[in-house]
């Protein structure tokens, strides 16, 4: 079940890390007699051979990974080996191993927007043990069942995001991903589908697609953005097959630049807006890119196991995607907004609950909200620049009642220690924007405010767009694009 991984250990390990007669004989049941192991939660994280203990996607993507077994013989339930509240490196350790070694588990994945520190742990992993490392995220309410053939089956209400490492570089110990970018390949399958993994290889072989899905052969090319926010709720799932599977955008862009609409998890809680640098997810296709969409039923206990024991048929419109191209850079932030001048607005949640719906509430930020042109500048080689210009859409709730802008943190809004986000914040394109290069007009951004260069040595590069009431201008120097560039326009 639940809690915490190391009080597990305490029981099954003795202090020196051999085992006790309980767990060899669990380990012998699932091994020579073909038994069943479960976890949940806390329950599902000790099955891997190495273990998430704790950290998050923010800090782990930028700081990396802190490799340190729970000390059993003096351990204690607040331990961390953090001294630093703000260190959000993923801390990993040893655990049962009822998993095989090139697999790792991550659990409330989707919900608490985990992808950064499963990433990065994988990658380091994957060094260790010298072979491409699997991760498995696995969504509230949903089980992957793991079969001794390297076989897997997805069950429940959501899904689980699959990650693939096979192309990727190792990681070594306390550093973050790479200025110049990492790649990976993802995987996001619901229930009754299945994959294998390729032991050589590590390569994901989609086997199954639950026979209710279809692929999908006509996109809706509905609202496109860039998302603020890659480690929200639920975000990224939705953030890929709406603007990449379900759109015609040759990528889709996701950075974390605040904890928004009270969704953030493993992010920046504790970081305040960002000042310098963050990462940039960039999603791509390619040939395998593939989605699916369709009715699929599945049985369980309702939310919040309100049928227990009885089960409930549920039948629902799910999708699942399989072989997304997933290419994470540093961003450096040259000059985030001084939103102090923006416009109070109700919390989403807040509003929601009173009956409105959520086109309600975006009709009423777009009436309050402030524009600030961005342009992100992303190196794909030495001589080609990907261009994006959007438009930094912002207001904010004044929580405290005094009048003045609340940068993204939390609240302990009651004992329990509920965290409370402030801020809201969306970044929408800026399709038809000119760019110029060192004062000569170099082209025009798409209807997803996207413009790629072939360019050689420059100086400076500005946009302009021209709107319906003013004209929104941004620019910023070379600084040898090694890393990627976000810069926004300078309201004086």
């Amino acid at each position: 079940t639940g809690g915490n991984q190391a009080r597990y250990l305490e029981c099954l390990y003795y202090e020196d890390y051999t085992e006790t007669p309980l767990l060899s004989a669990i380990r012998e049941i699932l091994e020579e007699k073909g038994g069943l192991i479960a976890g949940t939660s806390a329950g599902a994280a000790v099955l891997s051979e190495t273990m998430i203990q704790g950290g998050g996607s923010y800090g782990a993507t930028l700081a990396g990974v802190l490799h340190q077994d729970i000390n059993l013989a003096n351990y204690e339930d607040n331990f961390t080996p953090f001294t630093d509240k703000k260190d959000g490196r993923v801390w990993i350790g040893k655990g049962f191993g009822f998993l095989p070694s090139h697999i790792l588990s991550g659990t409330h994945f989707i919900a608490r927007g985990r992808i950064g520190r499963l990433l990065t742990a994988s990658l380091y992993l994957k060094g260790i043990i010298k072979k491409s490392v699997t991760g498995i995220g696995v969504d509230e309410d949903t089980a992957v069942f793991c079969f001794s053939d390297n076989t897997f089956e997805i069950i429940g209400a959501l899904g689980a995001l699959i990650i693939e490492t096979s192309n990727s570089r190792s990681l070594k110990c306390g550093r973050g991903l790479s200025i110049h970018g990492e790649n990976f390949v993802l995987h996001y399958l619901e229930h009754g589908d299945k994959f294998k993994i390729d032991i050589e290889t590590g390569e994901i072989i989609i086997e199954k697609i639950n026979e209710g899905k279809s692929k999908i052969q006509s996109i809706k090319n509905e609202k496109f953005y860039i998302e603020p926010d890659i480690f929200g709720r639920n975000t990224i799932r939705d953030f890929i097959q709406q603007c990449l599977i379900n759109s015609d955008s040759p990528c889709a862009i996701g950075t974390e630049l605040v904890d928004n609409t009270e969704s953030s998890y493993d992010s920046i809680l504790f970081h305040d807006l960002v000042k310098e640098d963050t990462i940039l997810f960039r999603f791509t296709r390619n040939e395998k890119t593939t989605g699916w969409t369709g009715s699929v039923s599945y049985n369980w206990w309702g939310k919040g196991d309100r049928s227990f024991p009885k089960l409930e048929k549920v039948t629902e419109n799910r999708f699942s995607f399989t072989n997304v191209d997933c290419k994470i850079i540093r961003m450096d932030v040259l000059n985030f907004p001084d939103m102090s001048d923006s416009s109070n607005i109700q919390i989403k949640s807040e509003y929601l609950k009173k009956g409105y719906s959520e086109q309600d509430w975006q009709e009423l930020f777009d009436d309050y909200k402030n524009y600030r042109l961005g342009l992100l500048l992303l190196p794909i080689d030495k001589s080609n620049i990907e261009v994006h210009s959007f438009f930094f859409d912002y207001a904010y709730y004044d929580y405290d009642q005094n009048g003045r802008y609340s940068p993204p943190r939390y609240k302990n809004e009651n004992e329990s220690g509920k965290f409370q986000d402030y801020d809201i914040v969306q970044m929408n394109t800026a399709a038809s924007t000119e760019i110029f290069i060192d004062g000569q007009a170099a082209g025009v951004t798409n209807n997803y405010g996207i413009l790629n260069l072939n360019v050689g040595d420059w100086s400076k590069i500005k946009a302009i767009y021209h709107g319906k009431r003013n004209d929104y201008s941004v620019e910023t120097e070379n600084n040898g694009i090694r890393t990627a560039i976000l810069v926004f326009e300078e309201i004086r």
